[in-house]
């Protein structure tokens, strides 16, 4: 919808998941959510300004995406190798890498963008 409330409109469904966890880009052009179907969760990402969801995790169940500051990455928390770890990908689900090794990392948060190479 817009700042004033108006124009809402929906951007998902899919009447067989739950979605939830919605995070918007910094720029304000997607939307990074996860959808659990029958069993576990995934990430999606969507166009505010429509389109079909995509699929960006596959294996385990990954959960709690956050955006870097500068948009072009997404990071969540997954369980695909038998305990939740930190990992990170590309805006478009490429250059996915784990983040973290060891303990239960749920919840990633970027620090802000640093001004002037700081």
């Amino acid at each position: 919808m817009n700042a004033d409330g108006s124009d809402v409109r929906r951007l998902t469904w899919d009447p067989d998941a739950y979605e939830g966890s919605p995070v918007w880009s910094p720029d304000g052009k997607r939307i990074a959510f996860v959808r659990r179907g029958f069993d576990l969760f995934d990430v999606y990402v969507v166009e505010v300004e429509g389109g079909t969801p995509v699929r960006m995790t596959s294996g385990g169940s990954s959960e709690n995406p956050c955006w870097s500051p500068d948009g072009l990455q997404l990071a969540f928390s997954s369980n695909r190798t038998g305990s939740y770890e930190i990992y990170a990908m590309g805006w478009d689900g490429s250059n996915l890498r784990r983040l973290t090794y060891g303990g239960e990392n749920i919840l990633p948060a970027w620090s802000p963008l640093s001004v002037g190479g700081r």
